[in-house]
């Protein structure tokens, strides 16, 4: 009797690992994990096909697909004919990509894709007319990231060349409390290392010619040198005990005049902190655990968002009975 119901125990195991096999075969090939892109069509908002312009500062726009991880897109001079240059092949996850391109005739093309499939190629042409009207044009800035929150005190300012620029009028400013100019000097350069101490400034570039110049292209930076404070914690209370239940831990943080703030909450098994039961990380000042019968030690760490550490808080002892 035992023998047969193991025997049939069996032969159910077996039909339920088949209905698995199956039905994750029939979902691959349905396309349910990742849908076939083959025969969509990228819809372009600009550059229009085949326009001609002054302007060399040019953003790719198109209309994202659903079910696309990226895109592909490849810009040549003058044509995919007859390349005599490749100006970028690049894959992009959002659907807009900027460039800065020189006077001359080029062709793009973009497809879309996901890990199961692509979309075909189209192909378009731009035409960049030279022109030394710069009223119209912008620059494209590199590097630092708009509203980049660093720790780092030497920068180094990157933005890309512009054609029929003779010259870039660079801008340093604090912004806080009151916006007072730091810097501002004209490069044949398209880079500038400079060295700022704490606070929230905004940078700006404008390209120069003889007769005119592009607008201000303007990022935001916020370097802050200041350690969060120490945590202080509130509960559990410091040789405390408490019910073997879902236990608060909650701690003080102080005023935070810096960054944002994250914390790095450790719960030990032992004094010495050589057993780390939990080690996580909370945007909160409070978390929540059930841990069982024994004794605790805790502590906690803060971090900024610009990289600064904290000293670590008190390590407290905890009972749950």
């Amino acid at each position: 009797m035992h023998k047969i119901l193991l025997k049939n125990r069996n032969i159910q195991t077996f039909v339920c690992f088949l209905c698995i096999f199956f039905f994750i075969s029939s979902c691959k090939e349905t396309g349910i994990e990742e849908p076939d892109l083959k025969d969509e069509n990228i819809i372009i908002n600009c550059p229009l096909n085949n326009l001609s312009t002054n302007m060399t500062n040019i953003t790719f726009w198109w209309e994202s697909i659903e079910y696309a991880e990226g895109y592909q897109i490849i810009i040549v001079y003058p044509n995919f004919t007859e390349i005599q240059k490749l100006i970028v092949d690049t894959n992009i996850v959002g659907n807009k990509f900027n460039i800065t391109l020189s006077p001359g005739q080029y062709e793009w093309k973009i497809r879309a894709y996901n890990s199961a499939s692509k979309t075909s190629f189209h192909t378009y042409q731009l035409n960049i007319i030279k022109s030394d009207d710069l009223t119209m044009q912008s620059i494209i800035l590199l590097s630092p990231d708009d509203y980049d929150t660093t720790n780092n005190t030497n920068f180094t300012f990157n933005w890309e060349k512009l054609v029929s620029a003779y010259d870039y009028r660079f801008t340093i400013r604090n912004t806080s409390p009151d916006a007072t100019q730091i810097l501002s000097v004209v490069l044949d350069t398209n880079s500038i290392d400079y060295v700022l101490g704490e606070g929230a400034f905004e940078w700006e570039v404008r390209g120069q010619n003889n007769t005119t110049n592009t607008i201000y292209s303007t990022r935001h930076l916020y370097v802050d040198l200041t350690s969060p404070n120490k945590p202080i914690q509130l509960i559990p209370a410091n040789n405390s005990s408490v019910n073997d239940s879902i236990i608060l831990f909650s701690w003080d943080r102080g005023q935070v005049s810096g960054s944002s703030i994250y914390d790095s909450v450790f719960i030990y098994k032992d004094a010495s902190k050589q057993t780390i039961l939990r080690s996580l990380k909370t945007i909160t000042a409070t978390y929540k655990d059930s841990l069982g019968v024994g004794n605790y030690w805790w502590d906690v760490v803060s971090y900024d968002k610009a990289g600064n550490v904290s000293s670590p808080s008190d390590l407290n002892n905890f009972t749950v009975k």
